[in-house]
């Protein structure tokens, strides 16, 4: 489905189709953002690299959806011969340095060990997933989730972003959960949303 590449209000709603599809379909949806410079009739921007998906970008929360969002992937990197970014993104603190008067190095050190463990787990969880033949890098960095999946995959010229639902119900379900709806409503390139199976079970997931 295209998201219309709405601004303002109207982008941040997707579009009302877009929008219900994403939010209850019972299966996968790959949403393509048309480029801004497209003519009129041309086809959505990007749409050809789904095609090639010569780069996918896996967002990882340690969570079940997400490994089998990264099984989805390595499935089709098997079929286009792509190589997989899986990219876990540290929150910011509640107060920020910015906000205190001093800088306090043992917060800092804090946060280095924090990125480190990260880094080790995530790499633990690819290897404990990785399929034969695949080519998977993690990658570990600090910032709001959403953007920085984005900008993530925009440096990265990344063909395809494949990121779970979390199979959220409810009001929740509705609103998609906060990191997949911005990544679906801001990014560059084809977004596959994968459902989770035990969607309808309640908010758990």
């Amino acid at each position: 489905m295209g998201t219309h590449g709405r601004r303002g209000l109207r982008r941040l709603l997707l579009g009302s189709v877009t929008e219900e599809v994403v939010s209850t379909a019972g299966c996968p949806v790959l949403t393509v953002h048309p480029g801004k410079d497209q003519p009129a009739g041309a086809p959505a921007a990007g749409i050809s690299d789904v095609s090639r998906a010569e780069r996918i970008v896996v967002p990882h929360d340690f969570s079940a959806d997400a490994d089998a969002a990264l099984g989805v992937a390595q499935e089709l990197a098997r079929q286009y011969g792509s190589r997989i970014d899986v990219i876990h993104v540290i929150a910011p603190p509640i107060d920020p340095e910015m906000y205190t008067p001093l800088h306090d190095p043992a917060r800092a050190a804090s946060q280095v060990a924090v990125r480190q463990e990260v880094t080790r787990r995530l790499n633990e969880r690819i290897e404990a997933k990785m399929l034969p033949g695949i080519t998977i890098e993690a990658h570990v960095c600090d910032g709001h989730a959403a953007s920085g999946i984005v900008d993530f995959a925009h440096d990265q010229q990344a063909n395809l972003i494949v990121i779970a639902s979390h199979g959220l119900s409810g009001l929740r379900r509705f609103l998609l959960g906060s990191v997949t709806a911005s990544v679906v409503r801001s990014a560059r390139c084809p977004v596959l949303m994968l459902r989770a199976p035990n969607s309808d079970q309640g908010d758990e997931a």
